[in-house]
């Protein structure tokens, strides 16, 4: 039951619409959030290290405030940002498809 739900386009659509709106806002407002997302359907610009992925797991929380947070935008059906990773602080550009968002915070 719920299972058809998820695979249904139409609930696709409105969710990503959902999400998209939830975002625009804290863009406009201008405020620091967190999402929980699917790792296994991001995207890194330029590959991260083996050492820094093993370390993800399949549900993995981005927190996007100060630098990441000003270089956050949306772009097609991606939220697209850059950040710092591992103690090297590894940069790299990451796709987050907005179906990918399981929660805000």
């Amino acid at each position: 039951m719920l299972y058809d739900v998820l695979k249904d386009r139409n609930y696709a659509n409105l969710m990503q619409k959902h999400i998209l709106e939830i975002l625009s806002f804290l863009f406009e407002t201008e405020q620091n959030f967190g999402i929980l997302c699917k790792i296994e359907t991001l995207s890194f610009d330029p590959e991260l290290p083996a050492e820094i992925t093993s370390e993800f797991r399949p549900m993995t929380l981005f927190f996007l405030a100060g630098y990441t947070f000003d270089t956050a935008t949306i772009v097609g059906d991606k939220l697209v940002f850059e950040a710092g990773f591992g103690s090297d602080n590894f940069g790299s550009i990451v796709s987050v498809p907005l179906l990918s968002i399981m929660q805000i915070i």
